[in-house]
């Protein structure tokens, strides 16, 4: 049996998803306007790429079964940069870049029931804390 606290197959390997979820903050450097969240994809792509700088949304696709970081961005008082998600080991994560299957993803004909940006990535099969 698979312990499901854990990332086995996926770049931050054998870390402890609490201790990720409880790693990420925002850079305090960056104005609201420049931590965005990217979604894209192009017509013969079978994954969606996305990269985000806001804390809510890091939190949620690092718990997420499907999502597969591929690298993180870090912030220390003295520096922040990017990285490969194996490099990490114990700074701010404040950014993150990856990918989640394409059929994953559902653009629906009905608004949310809130604007949260964070709720854009379902709460629904998430790894628990």
């Amino acid at each position: 049996m698979t312990n499901t606290n854990h990332i086995p197959a996926r770049g931050i390997a054998s870390q402890n998803i609490d201790e990720l979820v409880s790693a990420v903050g925002e850079d305090p450097d960056l104005q609201p306007i420049e931590k965005e969240t990217i979604i894209r994809w192009g017509k013969p792509d079978e994954h969606v790429r996305i990269f985000s700088e806001e804390g809510s949304i890091i939190r949620r696709l690092l718990r997420h079964p499907l999502f597969e970081e591929e690298s993180i961005r870090t912030y220390t008082d003295s520096s922040t940069g990017w990285m490969d998600a194996t490099d990490y080991s114990t700074d701010r994560i404040c950014g993150v870049r990856g990918s989640i299957p394409i059929g994953a993803i559902k653009i629906q004909s009905n608004s949310r029931s809130n604007s949260s940006h964070c709720s854009v990535v379902s709460k629904d099969g998430l790894k628990s804390p």
